[in-house]
């Protein structure tokens, strides 16, 4: 007797599951898309020039304004950070008296190698597309402009802190209380960070915002999921991914009619509040309670689930749940006598270690770094970012026909190096990263989104049991660590556009050429101890049809990474 026979007894994926899928994750998942995602255009940077306010008396356009004041750089575009060093209130006036400019040709062309300065009025900000963000609100722009990269990367960092905090609450106080406490810090550092009166404590607060985002998106997930059962695990993972890629999609649109990041930041940000009505919806995760030995309490809330589901309560429950409880805690200490340390131990799990950590790496900073360079793309940034979020619709659902099909280890291949590709291949062929970058964008996009869950799948069913939350852990930490570094790799698209593809193509091509090195796990019998995972796999060949019939697996052996 184990829980998952208890649930299943009781319904498994019957009303009470169905309405906290319906009721609770599918508006929480939707909304974690737009709080998660907001930053990416408060900090956007417009288009901008030198503000000369001599010329701004005058009646002349903004591209006549640029003409006469700015100077142009070798691609034809005006420069955003020196004008032209000349005495413009002479030059003003003379105009006012003659109807012209002496720097002025017949042709109307400017007279050209005249000296230049730096903007010392500030600068003009072209609304066409935003009507302000913080770049144009603190002037993050010329010697500043590492500075909206600097936002993205604290909230990286915060959340890798976050990771750790609110994983310790949810392991210890429960996933009803993280998911509360994690609601609470994000609307209210969320909030504060909209109002902040300077770019300093804007970036502080941010951080703090950064620390709930993993939690934010995860816990309603987890919260769900331990309360179905396994059969449908897969299918959650599937739904939660439509449900944030969707989010996207709808974010993108929300930004283009607001246009102002304040009011941006207020939209996705303040519905988060009417989340902590759930206190009194949300029943602690019987799964959890098990864990902690609250048996009672765990046998109250599964009598709940069988009188919504219209099914019998289970004979001698509270026996059965105290028994499975005891069995998990000889689990517990039994796995002690396992550590960290024999995953660099043993030759084969330390390759596994290092082709799925790599694997893991590569997609997340291209999956990450793809979205967050969306604003460097030009032209119209919610299109792009609309375009980008929307073609990972269809990754989703041909991952898991993929994985089911094919494999996991040749799905990974194929995923992780077509990303690359898609990035390297434009960046050689043209030199202007125009429509090229979006079509790059969108297509790795697609291959890094199928690729995520491919590779956590098959991460989850290489590692023995015994190290298995060290193994995945690692990949987490790692791959989280690299995406802190992606603003400044998208920065550098300022200076060459194609930098960030070159970037994200390599690592991606590197690391989808280990994929074939570990062994494939579909209908396989899997690992369960260390000894197990280096004998796991030696026999067989890259290519399905030389597997040994042996290591078929029964259904029920199948890991599924979302119990672990």
């Amino acid at each position: 007797m184990d829980f998952e026979s208890i649930l299943e007894e009781v319904g498994d994926f019957g009303k009470y599951q169905k309405s906290l899928l319906f009721k609770f994750m599918v508006p929480t998942t939707l909304a974690s898309a737009f709080y998660v995602l907001n930053v990416i255009f408060m900090v956007a940077s417009p288009d901008h020039w030198c503000y000369v306010p001599e010329l701004s008396s005058l009646n002349f356009t903004e591209d006549e304004v640029r003409k006469i004041s700015i100077p142009k750089l070798p691609d034809g575009t005006f420069s955003k950070c020196t004008m032209y060093a000349h005495n413009y209130t002479a030059l003003a006036a003379e105009y006012k008296a003659t109807g012209k400019f002496p720097e002025f040709r017949p042709s109307g062309k400017i007279i050209p190698r005249r000296p230049v300065q730096k903007c010392n009025h500030g600068w003009v900000y072209q609304k066409d597309w935003y009507e302000e963000t913080i770049v144009s609100q603190w002037d993050l722009v010329c010697d500043k402009n590492y500075l909206p990269s600097l936002v993205l990367t604290l909230a990286n960092a915060g959340s890798v802190l976050g990771t750790f905090l609110f994983s310790a609450v949810a392991d210890k106080q429960g996933r009803k209380t993280a998911f509360l406490a994690n609601i609470v810090v994000a609307v209210v550092s969320g909030v504060l960070s909209i109002l902040s009166p300077t770019f300093a404590v804007f970036a502080i607060l941010r951080t703090v915002t950064g620390s709930t985002v993993p939690a934010n998106f995860q816990l309603p997930y987890i919260i769900t999921v331990e309360q179905v059962g396994s059969r449908q695990r897969s299918f959650l993972v599937c739904i939660s991914w439509l449900l944030w890629t969707l989010g996207a999609c709808c974010l993108a649109m929300v930004a283009y009619i607001s246009r102002h990041w304040t009011t941006l930041g207020l939209l996705t940000t303040l519905p988060f509040g009417a989340f902590l009505a759930y206190k009194s919806y949300l029943k602690q995760s019987p799964r959890f309670l098990m864990t902690q030995a609250r048996c009672e309490e765990a046998a109250d809330v599964i009598e709940k689930i069988a009188k919504i589901n219209g099914c019998k309560i289970p004979s001698e429950l509270l026996p059965k749940l105290k028994k499975i409880s005891e069995n998990v805690k000889s689990n517990d200490v039994s796995a002690t006598n396992e550590s960290m340390l024999d995953l660099f131990k043993y030759p084969q799990l330390r390759k596994k270690l290092f082709v799925v950590t790599l694997n893991w790496t590569a997609i997340a900073v291209a999956y990450f770094g793809l979205t967050l360079n969306v604003t460097n793309l030009g032209k119209n940034d919610f299109l792009n970012f609309f375009l980008l979020s929307a073609v990972e619709l269809p990754a989703f659902p041909l991952a898991l026909l993929m994985m089911e099909k094919v494999g996991r280890r040749w799905s990974n291949t194929v995923f992780v190096l077509f990303t690359g590709v898609a990035c390297l291949v434009p960046s050689f062929l043209t030199k202007d990263m125009g429509t090229s970058a979006i079509a790059a964008s969108m297509m790795g996009k697609f291959g890094s989104a199928a690729a995520f869950m491919v590779t956590y799948q098959q991460a989850a069913e290489l590692y023995p049991t015994s190290v298995r939350a060290f193994g995945m852990g690692i990949g987490s930490v790692v791959s989280s660590l690299a995406v802190i570094c992606m603003p400044y790799v998208c920065y550098l698209s300022v200076y060459n556009k194609a930098i960030p593809f070159l970037m994200i193509g390599a690592l991606c091509v590197s690391a989808g050429l280990t994929a074939p090195l570990v062994p494939e796990t579909l209908n396989r019998r899997l690992p369960q101890t260390v000894q197990d995972s280096e004998e796991f796999g030696t026999g067989n060949g890259c290519l399905p049809c030389c597997s040994s019939s042996d290591q078929i697996k029964d259904e029920e052996e199948v890991v599924d990474s979302t119990n672990i």
